[in-house]
């Protein structure tokens, strides 16, 4: 993907998800970067039934890559949804894959939702510091 497609999907999903982007500068920009994948904004089906906007994102620190979706309200699913998953970048010591989970904290797409998915990346990220 070069640059000007990086920075479309950019102001795609910065329109389509004003409020998660937001959310997302509120917390933890500009230290925590994240990539964005894809966003999709149907506003209505082939039969001209109401759509879902939806998005995929992602964060990644020098073990974790954290992925989420989110799907903005709508008919269908009135209260939408956000949803991440943890994976590993390099397998943990005694295992030759790297492995993934579901991140502790999604549920209905809302600003609580998202600040209970950080609690979930510093479960993660919180490592046993050695004594001495």
């Amino acid at each position: 993907m070069n640059d000007v497609d990086s920075l479309e999907l950019y102001y795609s999903f910065k329109r389509c998800f004003s409020d998660l982007h937001t959310w997302i500068q509120d917390t933890i920009w500009p230290r925590g970067v994240f990539e964005i994948v894809k966003v999709v904004d149907v506003t209505q089906n082939h039969e001209g039934i109401e759509g879902k906007t939806w998005c995929f994102f992602a964060i990644s620190t020098s073990v974790h890559v954290y992925s989420f979706s989110a799907v903005k309200p709508y008919r269908i699913e009135p209260e939408g949804y956000i949803s991440g998953d943890v994976s590993t970048r390099v397998p943990l010591n005694g295992e030759e894959a790297s492995g993934s989970n579901d991140l502790s904290g999604s549920g209905v797409y809302s600003e609580e939702t998202w600040i209970n998915l950080l609690r979930g990346i510093v479960k993660y990220e919180v490592v046993p510091v050695p004594q001495f």
